[in-house]
């Protein structure tokens, strides 16, 4: 008998909705006499519990703590009584189930407010007490900068894939503060620990917020409820309104500054101009035919991003485009690295090696990855590029594990593990192989993916990291016209243009999106809220399309206005994937060659109504939903 029970609070209502069972009634009286109802579950599930699960059974025995009393009367005065006994009343409970089975345990009651409406979905938010962790706030800051388990939170999910954006923090005077956001957590026997990835944000928590959540120490833990319009509203004023930031220790920040503001402007532009030019007369000298925006494309997603995905049909010529990109850099060949993916790769031993025990030697994967990676760390001012073809031949989550957390993580604590560091002085080559390497924002990755039934297809955790491309197919004609437009490389272009790649980057930490820019993302997210939970654009996606869109190249023809339409195809669009139930009111109806009721389009209209505009986005739309509409889900 499978048997299996979550030690989480969840939430649930009565509302006689129950439709899992044809015929069954939501509320009657079982074989052992006593009333049994099922209640409908209105807040988060933990990420391993079963998905399409809509309701819980609820015993009446189980209010008896409660004040509830069964009487002695006909089956519909029983009925009555209980309802009317749950009348204004939300169910806690932490859900059980055996075989297929799911039942309510360990239930308390609370009042619904007096603004809920039904229909209302509601969040668990983690609360942090000075009173029981006897820390100040600035401590416990401090605690989370350094990634310190911060002690236990009773009824939360342990769930890496169920990390809270942000949590609350309850002083002495019982004053509450937002803290977030947070990508990630972790839990071990010392509680929780956070990761925020671009600095921790703090403001403080309003009194509407809490008039609308539930918490009750007492049954609840400290965990507080939030209704899912509290939740998108404090979202909303961390991520756009003006907060206070908690940085970690700034110069590194500092640093980054000065070096920006040290750039000589005029002659980086001129070697940047001089390199695209270059790079498009590689590519023709090898025959290959690109768009001169793909080429764009390309270039502002390397230097903007430490990941880039170029993504498409085989044959479109992805690993030759990294291959012309190092040689226009004119980079060493000890700079760069080409690494074919296996498909038998499960885990990251095939990347970065082991330590074999009986020689007591650390052994580097074939790959050559370590090598270049100890290279890199050695030249922190010159860039380094390392290419996976074919990389989605494996599942990317298991073999590139360890990148995948580090790519995420502020650059002075970019660290890969090689093994344990109580081995160094018991390896024989620990001086050629330490046990870490530090990763700089010098090393940029690439990968080139076929997308076809011999592949794997890549979860939210790795489009969050990457830059997706999808190169656009030339004109066959224009292979025919490369010969005509070929030409010899002059002296004055075998410049190193590796030299100056770092001028080319604008690393410059502020965010300057404008505001109709953040307002369009934040209408799109809020459109993919609808869909669920698991929809909408994180911090980290708003981030990034700052970095992108300030690293366009000037006087390139590209405008800003098409920078934006490539990010939210390359950034938002390539998570967007479902049932055709789940996304049709996003994406809209393809009907006719045409795309109506879509709330995405909705959004970029609003923006902007040109219809020439949002190019890009708008051909994605309208591909999705010709998906939706033919095999019933896009991928």
């Amino acid at each position: 008998m499978y048997y299996h029970k979550w030690d989480v609070d969840m939430i649930g209502v009565y509302d006689g909705s129950y439709d899992e069972i044809p015929g069954r009634s939501s509320v009657f009286i079982n074989n052992q006499d006593v009333l049994q109802l099922y209640i409908r579950i209105i807040s988060q599930a933990p990420s391993n519990f079963p998905q399409k699960k809509k309701y819980v059974t609820c015993f009446a025995n189980s209010f008896s703590q409660w004040g509830y009393e069964d009487i002695r009367a006909s089956e519909e005065e029983r009925i009555e009584h209980l309802l009317n006994f749950l009348e204004g009343q939300l169910v806690v409970f932490r859900p059980e189930m055996k075989d297929t089975h799911l039942n309510a345990k360990e239930v308390r009651l609370i009042k619904s407010n007096d603004s809920y409406e039904d229909g209302e979905f509601l969040y668990p938010i983690p609360i942090y007490s000075e009173r029981n962790l006897k820390v100040t706030f600035t401590q416990f800051m401090s605690h989370l900068h350094e990634r310190k388990t911060i002690g236990e939170v009773s009824g939360l999910s342990k769930e890496k894939d169920d990390c809270p954006s942000y949590l609350i923090w309850k002083d002495l005077d019982d004053k509450l503060t937002v803290v977030g956001q947070f990508t990630q957590f972790a839990y071990s026997h010392g509680g929780f620990s956070y990761i925020s990835e671009e600095g921790m944000r703090v403001t403080d928590f309003e009194d509407n917020w809490l008039d609308k959540s539930y918490q009750h120490p007492k049954y609840m833990g400290d965990l507080l409820f939030m209704p899912r319009d509290v939740d998108v509203e404090i979202e909303h004023v961390l991520n756009t309104k003006d907060v206070y930031i908690h940085e970690s220790p700034a110069t590194e920040m500092a640093a980054t500054v000065e070096r920006v503001l040290d750039r000589d402007t005029e002659a980086d532009l001129s070697h940047e101009y001089e390199f695209l030019e270059h790079l498009q007369m590689v590519t023709m000298n090898s025959y290959l035919s690109y768009s001169k925006k793909d080429l764009i494309n390309f270039h502002t997603a390397m230097k903007s991003s430490t990941m880039v995905i170029l993504a498409g049909m085989s044959g479109t010529g992805k690993s030759k485009l990294f291959q012309s990109y190092v040689k226009s850099l004119n980079l060493p060949h000890s700079h760069y690295e080409m690494i074919p993916v296996r498909p038998d790769w499960t885990d990251d031993h095939d990347l970065i090696g082991y330590v074999d025990t009986i020689n007591m030697v650390y052994r580097p994967g074939h790959s050559g990855l370590i090598d270049i990676l100890l290279l890199a760390e050695q030249n922190p001012d010159e860039p380094f590029f390392i290419c996976f073809d074919e990389m989605n031949l494996a599942k990317v989550e298991h073999y590139f594990a360890q990148f995948l957390s580090i790519l995420e993580m502020d650059l002075h604590a970019r660290s890969l593990q090689l093994y344990h560091t109580d081995l160094a002085n018991r390896l024989y080559n620990s001086n050629n192989y330490p046990p870490a390497i530090n990763i700089g924002n010098n090393v940029m990755f690439v990968g080139t993916v076929n997308i076809d039934e011999t592949t794997h297809h890549f979860s939210d955790k790795v489009l969050d990291r990457a830059n997706v491309i999808e190169l656009n197919v030339q004109p066959f004609v224009d292979l025919k016209q490369l010969e005509e437009k070929r030409e010899p490389i002059k002296k004055k272009e075998l410049i190193s243009f590796f030299e100056h790649y770092e001028t080319f980057r604008n690393t410059t930490p502020t965010i300057e999106l404008e505001d109709s820019e953040m307002e369009l993302l934040w209408d799109i997210h809020l459109s993919l809220r609808m869909l669920g939970k698991k929809f909408g654009i994180g911090p980290r996606i708003v981030n990034q399309i700052d970095k992108y869109i300030k690293n366009i190249p000037n006087q390139v023809g590209v405008s800003r206005l098409e920078a934006l339409d490539l990010q939210i195809v390359q950034r938002i669009l390539t998570k967007i994937r479902g049932t055709e139930e789940q996304l049709v009111h996003f994406i809209g109806t393809y009907r006719n060659g045409v795309v109506e009721n879509s709330a995405l389009i909705d959004c970029i209209n609003q923006f902007n109504n040109d219809e020439t505009h949002f190019e890009m986005t708008r051909i994605v739309i309208k591909e999705k939903a010709k998906e939706l509409a033919i095999n019933g889900y896009t991928l």
